[in-house]
């Protein structure tokens, strides 16, 4: 009976996250640059039925294995060409995250423990926004994290019997890693495995271990697609794995430069509201090098965290997402250290909950300010949601340390959890009138107008979401760098990508076209070519919809959602 309760209620603990995180999916566009640009090579892929060789814009592009692509490809194939379908699958690898140290920590601990540490990660701010993103970090992160699970529970005495599957599994995971991201795929895993053989002394071990077999079954699923992408492209090696790997960690190639301690502010950020926790939670868990061979688990936790974050530190590139795989291990260790402390109010939780409040504080100050030095969608509405985001970021910290002194540590830590769900949900109802860069509003207002004559024009900007929403390919202006360099260059007849001199020629010719860009562009263009007359259609907040050409009706789009200005009411 206790069997089934139990089983009952982690089935209902599942399917919330399953349905908080499936909530608003489809109600906000494609961010830009990484949720366009992957999403596009998805379309291009089911368009041009050619799923081996990546196209961007229709434009050769190798920067990452495509494993990816096609999951993103199967969920456009069978929901159609929607945000919500290009986002489906980065939702079910955030649950299967979420999952997994469930799974993970139910083994290693106890169920509490797997209680704590799958709310914490699915609560924390950057692990549920990049599950609600298009982008490689969050699947390698899923597909990294299995890798190291399986191998774990592989080498279990408990789990002699099936060690061979769970290798087998975890080689498959980190062939697949590797499909979606490169050598990091087996590059962490193997360092990190490593690590903890060197400091536990267990390299006995390995010869039990089904190495060959597991080794052959990575190769056999992530060589194939390497070797065909270097069988029909020479200079794929060349331009994948030097430059996309080792220059772009060691150089300032990719212009993603940032400090050494970049990943230590991104950590006490993204890991949100339980990062007040952090210091308390490693000190309790740390291994006394003497006492090491009891604190094995500990020990390869401390070695996935370490190893990443350091790694990634020391790069000359540097984003955001990058340390999205030690999430799951951080979460299990915090997590933990929360079952262990809940049926007592302990100096380090009293810490954690009374530090809060001032990180809220100063997140609802940057939320605050934040109008004043970039540019939203929706001024109006975009400020009124960052106003009512600092209220509640500031309300759920006050409210949880409120719960923790009158109530217990579970009530407070569940207070905390629903706060910051409640956040995070509004968080992406927030994005619309947000994000700038969207360019949804002005290419809804462009499709009815197309005809297979015209053609479209981004001028000396690249909007990736453009192609997508169009579904159609674009004419590029200047743009000969960053992503379409490599496919430029060893590509021929790419005759949508053209110089200043190509386009100005088209502008005066016969031929209807549509152009976008900033405001601040067509502003120049009036400056620099005040003989000629440029027809503006529509506008957003920065950029702009103009034709060469007297369009029937036009309208000024100021918003996503298509609202009208009275000073520029519609005419026909």
């Amino acid at each position: 009976m206790k069997k089934q309760q139990n089983l009952f209620y982690l089935m209902a603990f599942f399917l919330s996250i399953t349905v908080i995180y499936f909530l608003f999916l489809g109600t906000y566009p494609l961010l830009t640059p990484d949720e366009s640009r992957y999403a596009e090579i998805a379309r291009e892929m089911i368009e041009t039925k050619q799923y081996i060789v990546p196209h961007l814009n229709y434009v050769l592009y190798f920067e990452k294995p495509a494993l990816f692509y096609w999951i993103i490809a199967s969920a456009l194939k069978c929901f159609g060409l929607h945000e919500w379908s290009v986002r489906f699958w980065t939702v079910i690898f955030a649950i299967g995250g979420c999952g997994l140290t469930y799974f993970a920590a139910t083994r290693w601990y106890n169920r509490n423990t797997a209680f704590y540490a799958t709310t914490l990660l699915a609560t924390s701010f950057l692990y549920f926004i990049m599950g609600h993103m298009v982008a490689l970090d969050l699947p390698v992160s899923i597909f990294l994290t299995a890798t190291l699970i399986f191998f774990y529970i592989g080498i279990q005495p408990s789990h002699q019997s099936n060690q061979k599957y769970y290798f087998w599994l975890s080689a498959v995971m980190a062939a697949y890693a590797v499909l979606t991201k490169g050598l990091i795929g087996i590059v962490f895993p193997l360092a990190i495995i490593g690590t903890w053989v060197l400091l536990l002394n267990q390299w006995r071990t390995l010869k039990h271990w089904p190495i060959t077999s597991s080794t052959l079954l990575f190769l056999i699923i992530a060589l194939p697609w390497h070797i065909i992408m270097q069988l029909r492209h020479p200079a794929f090696f060349n331009f994948y794995i030097i430059g996309e790997h080792f220059l772009r960690y060691s150089t300032l190639e990719a212009a993603h430069e940032e400090p050494f301690y970049f990943y230590l502010g991104i950590l006490l950020i993204g890991f949100l509201p339980w990062s007040t926790f952090l210091p308390q939670a490693i000190k309790a868990h740390w291994p006394t090098w003497k006492n090491r061979a009891t604190y094995q688990t500990e020990i390869f936790l401390f070695a996935w965290i370490f190893i990443i974050f350091v790694f990634f530190s020391f790069s000359k590139s540097k984003l955001i997402p990058y340390i999205l795989p030690i999430f799951p291990p951080l979460s299990i260790l915090v997590g933990h250290y929360f079952a262990l402390q809940s049926s007592r109010k302990t100096t380090g939780i009293t810490i954690g909950f009374c530090v809060l409040p001032f990180f809220s504080f100063a997140f609802a100050t940057y939320l605050i300010l934040l109008p004043h030095y970039y540019d939203l969608m929706n001024p109006l509405v975009g400020t009124r949601f960052l106003y009512l985001l600092a209220v509640i970021f500031t309300l759920v910290t006050m409210i949880s340390l409120a719960v923790y002194w009158r109530l217990t540590i579970k009530a407070a830590f569940v207070s905390l959890s629903i706060g910051s769900m409640i956040f995070l949900l509004t968080l992406l109802l927030a994005i619309p009138s947000i994000d700038h860069n969207s360019i949804k509003s002005l290419a809804v207002t462009l499709k009815p107008l197309l005809t297979s004559q015209d053609e479209v024009i981004n001028y000396k900007r690249y909007n990736q979401d453009l192609p997508f929403y169009l579904q159609r390919r674009v004419t590029l202006v200047d743009w000969f760098m960053n992503e379409l360099e490599f496919g430029y260059h060893h590509q021929s007849n790419v005759t949508w990508m053209i110089d200043s001199q190509s386009f100005w020629k088209k502008f005066q010719g016969t031929k209807r076209i549509f152009i976008i860009t900033r405001v601040t562009d067509l502003a120049d263009m009036r400056r620099d070519h005040p003989q000629l007359t440029f027809y503006p259609i529509a506008q957003t907040q920065r950029n702009v919809l103009l034709s060469n050409q007297s369009v029937r009706c036009f309208r000024d789009t100021i918003s996503l959602n298509q609202s009208i200005h009275s000073s520029n009411p519609m005419s026909c």
